[in-house]
């Protein structure tokens, strides 16, 4: 399964799974999902996602060169490592658990950074849109990276964007 977002719309495979706004790269966005109000945030001690205000999911914070995170999934934990150079490469995460990968993140999009996540395993709706907004993020801290609330990439030290 192959979740990509475009246009304030996450597909599955090419058909909308979920509608999340132009706002789903910022710090803060919010979007329903089946019955439920997730909203996602950026913590000091990591990103946190929440449905009905519960905390579901998590990514610990790491160091910014840092390139494995554990994350608390709602299938029992996870690790997101970062498969590319921090310097060098886009966006690129290998999703594992219990050393086995279940998903990968990989960029898309010739002129405007686009996250999609590549599902080989047992994974979620609500998780598997974690794990994109959650990647962009820790990808967004990289020092000449940052990610826009609009959804497009900037390049450079003032992107004037959200990081």
């Amino acid at each position: 399964m192959r979740y990509r977002w475009d246009a304030g719309v996450v597909s599955a495979d090419g058909v909308e799974a979920a509608r999340t706004g132009d706002r789903f790269w910022s710090l803060r966005p919010t979007f329903s999902l089946g019955d439920g109000e997730w909203s996602y945030r950026s913590e000091p001690e990591g990103l946190i996602g929440a449905l009905d205000g519960r905390d579901r999911l998590g990514v610990e914070r790491g160091r910014i060169w840092q390139s494995t995170w554990r994350m608390a999934g709602l299938q029992g934990p996870l690790e997101l490592t970062r498969t590319t150079s921090w310097l060098a490469g886009r966006l690129h995460f290998d999703l594992t658990r219990e050393g086995q990968r279940v998903a990968e993140v990989v960029p898309e999009g010739a002129w405007r950074y686009r996250p999609s996540l590549e599902v080989t395993g047992a994974l979620e709706l609500a998780q598997a849109i974690f794990v994109l907004w959650a990647a962009a993020r820790i990808d967004g801290r990289r020092p000449a990276h940052a990610i826009r609330a609009g959804g497009g990439a900037a390049v450079g030290g003032s992107s004037g964007g959200e990081a």
